[in-house]
C-alpha cells in the first residue's frame, strides 16, 4: 500500500472515516487531500530565459509551490 504525503486535513478524514468503519488509508475517496507536487517547495532559477522562467513559475505555483 503506498500512503500518499499526509495533510493535516487527510489524517482527520481518515481518522474519522476509520472510527466508523475501517478503510484503507489509501482509499480514492481521499484523493482530494493529497498534496501538491511542489507544496511548500521554493524554487529559484538561473540562466533561464525570461519566457521558460515565466512558465516554470506558473507550473511551481499550480502545483503548490513558491518561485
Amino acid at each position: 500500500m503506498k500512503i500518499p504525503v499526509m495533510t493535516k486535513e487527510w489524517i482527520e478524514a481518515v481518522w474519522k472515516a476509520n472510527l466508523k468503519e475501517v478503510i484503507k488509508a489509501d482509499d480514492k475517496i481521499f484523493d482530494r487531500y493529497k498534496c501538491p507536487v511542489f507544496m511548500n517547495l521554493i524554487v529559484t532559477s538561473t540562466n533561464i530565459q525570461r519566457r521558460q522562467k515565466e512558465e516554470i513559475k506558473r507550473l511551481i505555483q499550480q502545483h503548490g509551490g513558491v518561485s
